[in-house]
């Protein structure tokens, strides 16, 4: 006959089971970040209540039962399978960076661990992520490359990353026997602008120059504020003759602004430019210098009239 204390026994390592199983899951709901456990193929199983704010979720039941790569912006999935992969051959998972998808099929970046739960024998019980949206972060990071990159004021790149990525370029049509043309341009009268209508309106002058190359020349070129009244342009692929179309559109851009922003003055630019094909290969610093020569003469030219 079982003795009573058995029963006594096996009723307080219940009590304790349950006390502790409620205390681990009060930390885990604590916890800030998102806590999910999913088993090896994807499928999830258990998850916190951060885990509905993180995928604007209303409830569990939503997510339960869900494989996690319903949760995973495509082009990241194969990235994520073989990382799993490796947590469920025991390695730890710190600190990745994926897009995630919220409910809504909005993408957002998360950063995600990982860990193994083991079992009893050799099966484990799943694997625990955590997860936190990290959205902010990135979105300061990349205002951070773009400030590094480009001009603050036109969106334009700046001198030096045009340098940078002007110097590639070269190389590439040196290899290539690409031809290349370096148009130098110099806004004409900016300083006037500034004297009579304020340094406000020069720089809305400055933007609405960078517009219009823009809309003047490709994606693939490379525009760039170079400094002050001063924008470089490094087109691409340019066959001979076809440099005139260039400008003349870029004449008819800077025509239709003029006219459409009703302003009390007008914006126009002396342009220089150096060419650079398989006949005359030049380095970025000559065509910057030829360039700016022909720029100059061309500014000359009007002052003079």
């Amino acid at each position: 006959m079982p003795d009573r204390r058995d029963f006594v026994g096996q009723g307080t390592a219940l009590e304790a089971l349950e006390m502790s199983e409620v205390f681990y899951r009060s930390i885990v709901e604590m916890l800030p970040n998102a806590i999910v456990i999913i088993q090896p193929d994807g499928s999830i199983t258990a998850a916190n209540s951060q885990t509905l704010d993180l995928f604007g979720l209303k409830s569990l039941s939503d997510f339960l039962g869900r494989n996690v790569f319903d949760f995973i912006l495509p082009e990241e999935r194969d990235r994520v399978e073989s990382d799993l992969g490796r947590v469920a051959m025991s390695e730890k998972l710190h600190n990745q960076e994926y897009r995630l998808l919220r409910k809504d099929r909005t993408p957002f970046w998360a950063e995600v661990s990982g860990y193994l739960i083991p079992g009893t024998g050799e099966k484990p019980k799943g694997i625990l992520v955590t997860a936190r949206d990290i959205s902010k972060r990135k979105s300061m990071e990349e205002n951070l490359r773009n400030l590094s990159v480009t001009d603050e004021l036109t969106g334009l790149y700046n001198r030096r990353d045009f340098s940078l990525a002007a110097e590639q370029e070269l190389k590439h049509a040196h290899r290539t026997k690409a031809d290349l043309v370096l148009l130098f341009y110099d806004m004409d009268k900016l300083k006037a602008i500034n004297d009579n209508f304020g340094h406000a309106e020069g720089d809305e002058a400055l933007k609405a120059a960078a517009a219009a190359l823009r809309s003047t020349f490709r994606a693939s070129d490379i525009i760039a504020r170079w400094g002050g009244d001063e924008f470089t342009v490094l087109a691409l692929d340019v066959p001979k003759g076809s440099i005139s179309v260039l400008q003349h559109r870029f004449d008819e851009t800077l025509e239709r602004l003029n006219g459409a922003m009703g302003m009390r003055y007008r914006i126009s630019f002396s342009v220089g430019m150096a060419r650079c094909d398989f006949e005359h290969p030049l380095m970025l610093q000559e065509m910057l210098r030829i360039a700016d020569a022909a720029m100059y003469r061309k500014k000359l030219g009007k002052r003079i009239r």
